[in-house]
This record gives C-alpha cells, structure tokens and sequence, in this order.
C-alpha cells in the first residue's frame, strides 16, 4: 500500500473507501487526483504493480427518497451493519439479471455523467468506475444478492456506453460484502475488499 499518509487527503468517506479497497484488491497504490486544482477532474490515480495507470472515478447511488448518509459504505467499512441473507429466485442464482441492471445504471444522469468523464481520460492504460450500491440502487433482489454472491457469477456483458471504460466496481454497504468487478475481456469476479 501507499507509504505517504497523505496520499488520500481531501477524499470524501466513500472515495476513501474506495481507494484503501482498491489497493487491497489490486495491490496498487492509490492517490488522491480530484483535489486542489483538479476539483471536477477524475477521483482517483491508481498505480497497478506493473506500472499500469489507471484513472478512478467513485460514485454511488440508492433509490428515490432513500436518504443520502455521510458514506453509504461507512457501516461496511467500519465493520457494522447487518449481512443480507442469501438469495435464491426461482432456482437462479441472486445475480442473474446483474449485467442487465448494472446496463440501467448508466441511464442514471449522475453515473453517466462520472461514466463519461472518466472514459475520457486520457494517458491512462485503464479507466475504471466504482459504484457503491445503496438500498433501491439495484432492484431489491440483486442488492441483497450483492452483499452474499453465491459461487456463480454473471455470463452476460453489461451495456456500459463507453467502449473506453474498462472496469466496473461495484459495492454494497452491506458489512463483509465483497467486490463486484467487471473487467472488459475478463468478465465477472468477486474480491474481498479487505475491510
């Protein structure tokens, strides 16, 4: 992980989140990218091992009328809040229907909009959008799904509009939750974001 303490100054809760997940996942250093100056530019500036570099944008999103908290992954990374039992429908896994939702998600003007800026950028190797999931984020099946996935994951591809994006984060504040990563070329995966 990243040996300067300040490298994550002025990160909202959630973008801080994501970046100590992120290092955990990848084994990359993370630094804060959206601050001072840059205010309005990408989140994030991820150095992957290899030297790869990708830009990170966080955002979150819950359903109409569910009120906004400091951090919707506060609770999780803190270690608190209740696991959501696990979900079977009909005999399918939780997550099927997963691409296709996540694909709604980019209807959504605000993710758009962040799915937009960060596909644009540019001298990056990658480009990766995190998404916390708050409740009626997702329809309700697939966000308790999210905090337990079962063995299998989704085949399908999301429709995410920008061929630039490479990467699609996704998590819920569901405490001991893992990661959703959706890799372009590599499909599905799950990550335990180490919190």
């Amino acid at each position: 992980m990243g040996s300067d303490p300040r490298r994550l100054d002025g990160l909202s809760g959630d973008e801080a989140y994501a970046a100590l997940a992120l290092e955990h996942v990848t084994g990359g250093v993370v630094r804060a990218h959206d601050v001072g100056r840059l205010q309005g530019a990408y989140d994030l500036d991820l150095t992957l091992p290899r030297g790869r570099r990708a830009a990170v944008e966080v955002t979150t999103v819950a359903g109409p009328g569910v009120r906004h908290h400091d951090s919707l992954l506060g609770p999780r990374s803190r270690g608190r809040g209740l696991r959501p039992p696990r979900i079977e429908l009909d005999g399918v896994h939780g997550l099927a229907g997963l691409a296709a939702a996540t694909g709604d998600l980019f209807r959504v003007p605000h993710i758009a909009r962040r799915a937009a800026k960060v596909a644009a950028v540019a001298e990056v190797d990658e480009r990766h959008l995190f998404i916390g999931i708050g409740d009626g984020g997702l329809p309700r099946p697939l966000y308790l799904a999210l905090g337990r996935p079962g063995p299998s994951l989704p085949d399908e591809e999301p429709d995410l509009e920008h061929e630039a994006l490479t990467h699609l984060w996704l998590a819920t504040a569901w405490s001991g939750s893992p990661l959703l990563c959706w890799r372009r070329g590599g499909g599905w995966s799950v990550h335990d974001p180490g919190r």
